[in-house]
């Protein structure tokens, strides 16, 4: 699991660009990724958004390329998919692949578990977890069945514990395998549901609530 537990890699660069679209094919350039293989960037290019590769792009600067590329090689960037992530579960990954939907949030769970109880994660009940619309047929006493899409599989055979939504948010994803403890205890992380539940909306709040009196506006009670 180690290579899953690097948290940042200072490379002593800053880009700019003025043209996102530009700005993530050179980065995906630096971090030796295919272009071709990243969804955000493809679905750009299909709308008719430019520029479509490398060539068209002028890069500027004092940091030879060469140089970046040689401290990026070989580098763990974690973009993996979900069903790739080492772990008990049997996941099964199904269409649409959404990175910014449910396989991607589920992915996020995995890797907040890691990184706050590793010990954890090897203990993750060895059942399947379908993410995404599957033709697949899957036979087992019981199943976690993310997201709407999932549900709609047509062959899974077996108790389906089903976290609903397109795609569910992280709270529910938390909330729903916390109200599911009989039957999936390993998942249950308290200190999770309280920064979902109690910690981030209050933060939140209080970020608002601070960015409102930045502005101009006076607290209540003030003035």
């Amino acid at each position: 699991m180690g290579r899953f537990r690097e948290h940042g890699h200072p490379l002593g660069l800053i880009m700019v660009a003025d043209n996102p679209l530009a700005h993530d094919l050179v980065a995906a350039k630096l971090l030796h990724l295919d272009p071709s293989q990243i969804g955000h960037l493809q679905a750009a290019i299909l709308r008719g958004y430019t520029p479509v590769s490398l060539d068209d792009i002028e890069i500027l600067g004092d940091y030879p390329l060469a140089e970046i590329l040689n401290k990026t090689a070989g580098l763990s960037t974690g973009m993996i998919r979900v069903e790739e992530f080492p772990s008990p579960l049997s996941i099964r990954s199904g269409t649409p692949y959404c990175t910014g939907g449910c396989q991607g949030i589920f992915l996020d769970w995995l890797y907040m578990l890691n990184d706050r109880a590793p010990q954890k994660l090897g203990r993750l009940p060895a059942i399947p977890v379908i993410i995404g619309r599957t033709e697949e047929e899957i036979t087992a006493p019981r199943m976690l069945v993310i997201g709407d899409c999932a549900a709609q599989s047509p062959h899974l055979h077996g108790k389906q514990l089903r976290i609903a939504g397109c795609p569910p948010t992280h709270r529910d994803l938390i909330l729903q395998m916390a109200l599911k403890t009989r039957a999936f205890a390993p998942f249950i992380r308290a200190d999770m549901v309280w920064d979902s539940y109690a910690v981030y909306p209050w933060r939140k709040w209080l970020k608002r609530k601070n960015r409102k009196v930045g502005q101009g506006d006076e607290p209540e009670g003030q003035g």
